[in-house]
């Protein structure tokens, strides 16, 4: 099994990926909390993104609730835009238990409020690379290679140190939207946490830390939703890449 949590799609496309090569099968970790993980000899991936040089506080819960035991030969793919620095210590521990190997793929920024999203060319040309880079780790994890094999970690401790507590103190306080709204609640469904519902036709976010996976700004269908005074000229973007799961 391998479980991926994504904001944008660029998660889900490298766990597809994976899984396709591998005759596994994907799972989105919010669908999946608790989850017990049989006692066999099957391989377990976990695919997500870096957030601040950190993991998403939904993959954190996951982690910690994931019952996982047995032989399992299990592995991370991170999936930063830059430097995925420390972010895989914060996993395990929330695993409770080391896992065997650490990858990482570089993929292109959704964080909308500080870096370009809709550039579509410059998009395109990080996940050709990207390609590559999975094909790498397709043929480790096929071979079981084991270790820390992530070629992106930057200055690593540092990094994770000293940004990840302004990740974990995010909230939805930023979030506005505007008359383009039509209210279809997309944003509602995405959610991963569902902070948000529909109030008058349009969307409201409850109060509380947010993952800042910006799902609900890179998939409405009418760019109306923005957070804080940048997103709206850094554009949107989900990836283009898919495939069935």
């Amino acid at each position: 099994m391998i479980y991926y949590f994504t904001g944008a799609g660029n998660s889900r496309y490298v766990a597809q990926r994976i899984a396709k090569a591998l005759g596994d099968t994907v799972a989105f970790m919010p669908d999946h909390i608790p989850a017990t993980v049989p006692d066999n000899s099957e391989p377990v991936g976990f695919v997500m993104p870096v957030y601040f040089w950190g993991i998403p506080t939904v993959a954190l819960r996951f982690a910690q609730q994931l019952q996982l035991s047995g032989s399992h030969y299990t592995f991370t793919v991170l999936t930063p835009s830059g430097s995925s620095g420390d972010a895989v210590s914060l996993f395990e521990k929330a695993l409770r238990r080391p896992v065997d190997a650490h990858f990482s793929v570089l993929m292109p920024d959704t964080y909308a409020p500080m870096f370009e999203c809709g550039d579509r060319a410059k998009s395109e040309a990080v996940l050709e690379r990207a390609e590559g880079e999975i094909d790498n780790v397709i043929a480790q994890v096929k071979a079981r290679a084991t270790g820390d094999l992530d070629p992106h970690h930057g200055m690593g401790k540092l990094y994770t140190v000293t940004m990840y507590p302004l990740y974990r103190a995010s909230t939805t306080r930023r979030f506005a939207v505007n008359d383009a709204c039509t209210g279809c609640g997309l944003c509602a469904n995405l959610c991963p946490d569902h902070f948000i519902t529909i109030e008058g036709g349009k969307p409201t976010w409850r109060p509380g830390h947010c993952n800042l996976c910006f799902a609900c700004l890179h998939h409405c269908p009418t760019f109306a939703i923005q957070y804080g005074r940048n997103s709206r000229k850094h554009g949107q973007y989900t990836c283009p890449k898919k495939m069935s799961d």
